[in-house]
């Protein structure tokens, strides 16, 4: 008992010391962390990435009015796609009437990785992998459709439209350069929360991106 004291109160004195400097200098000491040596990181939650191809950007309008649309494709997976033959539908204005917008060109590979960018004949932007004539309504849904009729993405902007996932997004207005695009956005898209008012933010300009653009992965994906 007698070996500790001698050690506490020395070490008290200079505590005390300090303290009494800092508080004539104007610092105030740190607040307690309950013992820990820095603060806890608030935890965030980051979406695993889907494990199939998904509608990352488009837009129903742009700048050069309600027929300058595109729709942009992403392999968010590790393995490459062949999506040749399989289409992009439309639905109707807040309704469940559907229409094929366009077939995706027959072999057409998709990359881990990679884009897929289709353009439609009105629109002002260039570098089309794929043309469309436009169709995509302000306020009607898209989906990627395989050869075996299962919707394997869909987007829509009214919450009665017959393709759209969870919240639907507003519908787009304005002759801007705009679009609607997958988070986190710039060269990935890689949530899918089935959630489209989740998954997407309106961003303008657009910045749509092709085949050509560098291979891009999401966070974790190991190609195969």
């Amino acid at each position: 008992m007698r070996f500790r004291s001698k050690v506490i109160w020395p070490f008290a004195f200079v505590v005390l010391i300090l303290g009494t400097i800092a508080a004539s200098l104007g610092m105030t000491p740190p607040a307690a962390t309950s013992g820990l040596p820095f603060a806890a990181d608030t935890p965030t939650f980051t979406p695993i990435a889907p494990l199939h191809l998904v509608i990352s950007e488009f837009r129903t309008r742009g700048s050069s009015g309600d027929n300058d649309e595109f729709v942009e494709l992403y392999n968010p997976t590790g393995a490459a796609v062949n999506i040749g033959g399989w289409t992009i539908k439309r639905s109707s204005d807040c309704g469940g009437s559907t229409y094929t917008l366009l077939t995706i060109t027959y072999n057409t590979v998709i990359n881990a990785g990679q884009h897929y960018l289709m353009l439609s004949t009105n629109s002002s932007l260039s570098g089309a992998d794929q043309v469309f004539s436009p169709g995509l309504t302000d306020s009607g849904g898209l989906a990627l459709v395989d050869l075996g009729g299962n919707v394997i993405d869909a987007v829509g902007m009214c919450n009665t439209t017959l393709y759209r996932e969870g919240t639907n997004l507003s519908p787009l207005s304005g002759n801007i350069n705009q679009s609607y695009e997958r988070l986190p956005g710039g060269a990935t898209a890689c949530y899918d929360t089935n959630s489209n008012a989740g998954d997407f933010v309106l961003i303008s300009p657009s910045t749509p991106l092709n085949k050509s653009a560098p291979i891009a992965l999401c966070t974790g994906v190991v190609t195969y």
